[in-house]
């Protein structure tokens, strides 16, 4: 390399460094810049169905990443919870077996996540939470030893803690921290003010799905695979079933779910949420909760709580 071409290289290199301190998030400009491209004007425009006839969807399901909620017990109950786990008590939750026959499922297809993240409720308050870890590991040590194995935990009280004491160190934790119960509806926003109440959305093409899709990636549950956790925790309340059975194809975007759970979600609001002081619902969720309220204590008809579903016919 001559003198010439090195000093250009370090022009450059002095360049991307100044402009990714200028644009980065923790910069004022890099702030109001990434809060333009996420909240701005256009994002909204975005959903819109013209905008999405013409430029197609906005988020494609997530291949490399999995979110699996094991368990909907939480010892918190905090506001806007985005799983519903106060607005909708439930004990639905995976249990290891249906954890292995999952992983044998991914082993068959060929699947290598890049990321598999455990969440609740508070995944640690599972029963058999470190033989679901001992699972996802086996199967990662044999088919997938890639693959990053996460734990998403409030980290509230002695029982969580003691519980990710003993967590091996080949897998990671993400600790919230948590003070105490209702601490942190900040974390959770809107979540209980579905788009479909709201003019602005009134044109919404919800199968543009959001940044969940892209950032948390596919959900699993014990109703089945969604295109985000999120939407099964909304399927449980609504008691729709619409989980897939096994593990989407690869020509399958889940579109079907987006446009139906989507809806319901206040993630995909693309403004800025203002600071909640407090639980608030919609109208629909409102009724949704009521509804749910009414089928708990309904004698239930059909398939125990953790139980995978019929595999429903696919779009």
């Amino acid at each position: 390399m001559t003198e010439e071409q090195s000093h250009e290289g370090t022009g450059w290199r002095r360049a991307r460094s100044w402009l990714g301190r200028r644009f980065a998030p923790q910069s004022r400009l890099g702030a109001w810049l990434w809060r333009l491209r996420l909240h701005g004007p256009f994002p909204l425009l975005r959903t819109r169905r013209l905008a999405t006839r013409l430029l197609g969807p906005q988020y494609d399901r997530s291949r490399r990443r999995l979110e699996i909620d094991i368990t909907y017990a939480c010892n918190l109950a905090c506001d806007n919870c985005n799983r519903s786990v106060p607005q909708a008590p439930s004990s639905a939750r995976l249990t290891a077996e249906q954890i292995g026959e999952r992983a044998a499922e991914w082993e068959r297809e060929g699947v290598r996540w890049e990321r598999i993240r455990l969440l609740g409720g508070e995944p640690t308050l599972h029963p058999e939470f470190f033989a679901i870890l001992d699972v996802l590991r086996r199967w990662r040590d044999r088919a997938s030893p890639d693959t990053r194995i996460e734990v998403t935990t409030n980290g509230f009280g002695p029982h969580v803690a003691s519980a990710l004491a003993r967590i091996p160190g080949d897998v990671a934790v993400n600790n919230s921290a948590k003070e105490a119960t209702g601490a942190g509806p900040e974390m959770f926003a809107s979540f209980n003010l579905a788009p479909r109440d709201l003019p602005a959305y009134a044109d919404a093409d919800f199968a543009n799905g959001c940044r969940i899709l892209k950032d948390c990636g596919m959900g699993l549950a014990p109703s089945g695979y969604y295109p985000c956790a999120v939407a099964a925790g909304i399927d449980r309340v609504l008691g729709l079933g619409a989980g897939r059975a096994s593990l989407p194809p690869a020509g399958d975007e889940l579109r079907d779910q987006m446009k139906l759970f989507c809806s319901w979600c206040g993630h995909f609001k693309r403004e800025l949420p203002a600071p909640l002081g407090g639980q608030a619902s919609s109208p629909s969720w409102e009724a949704a909760y009521a509804a749910w309220r009414l089928r708990r204590r309904a004698p239930r008809r059909e398939g125990a709580p953790g139980s995978f579903p019929a595999a429903p016919e696919r779009p």
